[in-house]
């Protein structure tokens, strides 16, 4: 992608009755199509959740959680997330690259554009 400017000055009256010279810019922007980004998700109702039950019970809950607050959250958490990396699957989604403001109704009146304009 770049830009490339270019720019005149009119002579006087040439564009409108001012006493001012008349500047003139063109912008010329060449744009790439943007990549479709990726992103994972996870696909929880397709979790081993029977698996993640049976590790759970195995966990040593009184020695793992003494002591510090703190430390015991973030192990709780460690623990919970290890779990669900383990045991529930992922997928890549393609990720839209429209604005966020772009809806139903801006890509219906895209498409009747796009029909028109073939006729």
């Amino acid at each position: 992608s770049g830009i490339n400017a270019e720019y005149g000055i009119l002579d006087h009256h040439e564009l409108c009755s001012s006493d001012h010279f008349a500047i003139v810019l063109t912008l010329k922007i060449v744009v790439g199509i943007a990549k479709q980004a990726r992103r994972v998700i996870r696909i929880y109702d397709k979790g081993d959740y029977e698996s993640m039950t049976a590790d759970l019970s195995f966990v040593k809950w009184s020695s793992e959680f003494s002591g510090d607050i703190n430390h015991n959250c973030t192990r709780f958490n460690s623990i919970i997330t290890d779990l669900i990396d383990k045991y529930v699957p992922t997928k890549s989604v393609k990720t839209s690259v429209l604005p966020i403001w772009w809806g139903a109704e801006c890509e219906n009146a895209r498409v009747r554009k796009k029909k028109k304009k073939k006729k």
